[in-house]
């Protein structure tokens, strides 16, 4: 991931639904964590107020000029204390984990917090929200997936690495919003017995640190091979492609892809780009650099961490900005906020809207069952009702997307049935695609 992209990836992380990975999560199959996009920016006649700041739909504050960027650090606003981070698993889970299930629920919850304290684009109202409605809304993908791990592992091509999971358990947090979207322990949480080319149904087969099992589809079925990730020294396509604890620096001159290196404290750099996502590179002494506490003097988003931002930059082109939290409402921002939250017109972070308040394309309606609508957050729609798009609830696609006349919002369908893509079959399987229908599959 280049410079510019690195960069638009943490903003796109707070604006949208994250950048350049899979739907939902952090590594559900050994990928990296991602957005999931339900909608919930718009809808039909999206448009209307701007976000609310309590309950009712009150109109974002309006901008002020010429606020000075010191005051907006240090003035005192009524939040609550910024969350500790957990390192035992009975804190974290609940209990501590033994089945493979007790593992798989203690990721999701983990996975689901991150995305409601660090994702923005308000995909789940709460923590709950998501773990209900995380699978519906990615159309029966991260059931799929998490099908094919249980199966790898009672087939005994997978094994958890309970070490490995543990430290990914604890980095994908809502602490961590900057460095959690490439945690590399979560993409070595599973041992497996697949040597590189070997057929694989799942990245927890494989048996290189990292590697992906790669197929010619996406749907549940479709068998792969195991292919590692680039090593240190190897060409790389993008910033979370080369093998774990390493990255894909900025490519040389002429060059149309970089190399992976290591982007540790100390490693040299030519770019943010050639450091981990917890470092900075100081263009002073060419090494990557810890990022700054809160509070530091900083002049970029990158130099400050974990659920940080450098807040001061966009008011004051002289005077550098200050490393401040923008995870909880009243906290001062610049432009975006982390989480189900967004930069209000005063420089406050503010609560998404929810059902029955005003929205619009910038404030989106927080929760999966909701939508924003002529300005308002509405319910999604039901089966058998008229929809349009992306309008109906977790669980449920309109027809519109297999050239329905008069669509309506319809359950996932069974074998056998007209399909144009997986998230309509009960069995996230589908023969055919975009260009060429087909039916839905029973998987083995």
């Amino acid at each position: 991931m280049w410079p510019a992209a690195r960069r638009a990836c943490l903003i796109a992380l707070v604006a949208s639904a994250g950048c350049s990975s899979p739907p939902f999560a952090a590594p559900l199959d050994g990928g990296a964590v991602g957005g999931l996009d339900d909608g919930s920016a718009g809808g039909p006649g999206d448009g209307g107020a701007g976000g609310p700041d309590a309950p009712g739909g009150t109109p974002d504050d309006a901008a002020r000029p010429g606020v000075d960027a010191r005051a907006l650090i240090d003035a005192p606003v009524a939040v609550p204390d910024a969350p500790v981070e957990a390192t035992d698993l009975a804190v974290i889970c609940g209990h501590a984990p033994v089945t493979l299930d007790d593992w798989e629920a203690c990721y999701q919850q983990r996975v689901c917090e991150w995305q409601v304290g660090c994702q923005g684009g308000g995909a789940f109202r709460d923590v709950q929200d998501c773990i209900a409605s995380g699978d519906a809304v990615s159309g029966g993908r991260l059931g799929a997936e998490r099908r094919a791990r249980e199966r790898a592992v009672a087939a005994g091509t997978a094994a958890i690495d309970p070490e490995a999971f543990q430290r990914c358990l604890i980095g994908t947090s809502a602490v961590h919003c900057n460095t959690a979207l490439f945690d590399e322990n979560c993409l070595t949480r599973f041992t497996g017995t697949v040597g590189d080319g070997g057929t694989c149904s799942t990245d927890a087969e494989c048996a290189s640190r990292g590697a992906v099992c790669q197929s010619g589809c996406g749907d549940a079925c479709c068998a792969g091979t195991c292919q590692p990730r680039p090593a240190e020294g190897e060409a790389c396509p993008a910033y979370e492609t080369c093998a774990p604890g390493l990255v894909c620096g900025l490519p040389l001159k002429g060059a149309d892809h970089g190399i992976c290196e290591s982007g540790d404290l100390g490693a040299a750099c030519r770019d943010d780009s050639d450091c981990d996502l917890d470092k900075w590179c100081d263009a002073t002494s060419g090494r990557c650099r810890a990022t700054f506490p809160i509070g530091a003097e900083c002049v970029s988003l990158l130099q400050c961490g974990d659920d940080a931002s450098c807040v001061g930059t966009s008011i004051s082109d002289t005077a550098p900005g200050h490393c401040a939290q923008i995870s909880r409402p009243g906290d001062p921002c610049d432009f975006m906020c982390y989480g189900n939250l967004y930069c209000s017109g005063s420089g406050r972070c503010r609560s998404l809207p929810v059902l029955g308040q005003s929205c619009s394309a910038l404030t989106p309606c927080a929760g999966a069952d909701v939508v924003c609508n002529s300005g308002l957050c509405v319910v999604r729609s039901d089966v058998g009702a008229v929809c349009s798009g992306d309008t109906c609830l977790p669980g449920l696609f309109c027809t519109s997307a297999l050239g329905d006349p008069h669509p309506t919002c319809a359950a996932r369908r069974a074998a056998g049935a007209t399909c144009n893509d997986p998230g309509q079959c009960e069995s996230y399987a589908c023969s055919g695609d975009e260009q060429q229908a087909g039916v839905c599959q029973s998987c083995p």
